[in-house]
């Protein structure tokens, strides 16, 4: 991994098959991703804190990831949250926020530029147009971020592509969880 990332963190509960399995996926699919002229940091631990399978600091160009094996998800008295799928699915995503802020550094964020905001505007009117009962509209604050929405178009791009990957969710999530069905007919091309 160290071929790809500046610095890799491993914690004492990541779980070593699944380690096993992403170093050699890694292999095959780093070098299909678009790279920039940063190179991020990867850290393989324990998320339950912040109650998410992957984060990204952009401050640091970190990608965290949650790397505990199904069996040892739970286990944790003091922090209920267990995710029920594990981090390295959430890959393509994290790297969508670090491609997100690295690529144009001097025109800042790709998802405030002005080619993505046609991208962003129609997301966010199909979010507004769901149901009030809906998760998606109930957390609208933080589906509709130009980051997030950023970081879901890549996550779709690359399912779009055709890529096969433990990196991504499975294809079926791309068509049936509301935060991806608000990629329409008219936003995918």
């Amino acid at each position: 991994l160290k071929d790809f990332f500046h610095y890799v963190e491993l914690d004492n509960d990541v779980d070593l098959e699944l380690y096993s399995v992403f170093e050699k996926e890694m292999q095959s699919i780093y070098p299909l991703l678009p790279k920039t002229n940063e190179v991020a940091d990867l850290r393989l631990r324990k998320l339950g804190n912040y109650q998410a399978l992957g984060l990204y600091h952009s401050m640091s160009h970190t990608i965290a990831l949650d790397f505990r094996s199904g069996k040892d998800r739970g286990k944790d008295k003091n922090n209920p949250y267990a995710p029920n799928e594990p981090g390295i699915a959430s890959f393509i995503h994290e790297y969508g926020h670090f491609l997100d802020f690295t690529v144009d550094v001097e025109n800042g964020n790709l998802s405030m530029q002005e080619a993505f905001q046609p991208i962003l505007q129609r997301y966010q009117q199909n979010l507004n147009r769901l149901d009030k009962d809906s998760f998606v509209k109930a957390r609208a604050d933080y589906y509709s971020t130009p980051t997030e929405v950023f970081a879901r178009a890549f996550e779709v791009y690359t399912a779009h592509l055709g890529l096969q990957s433990s990196f991504l969710r499975s294809s079926k999530s791309y068509e049936l969880l509301e935060q991806y069905q608000l990629f329409d007919e008219s936003i995918r091309p």
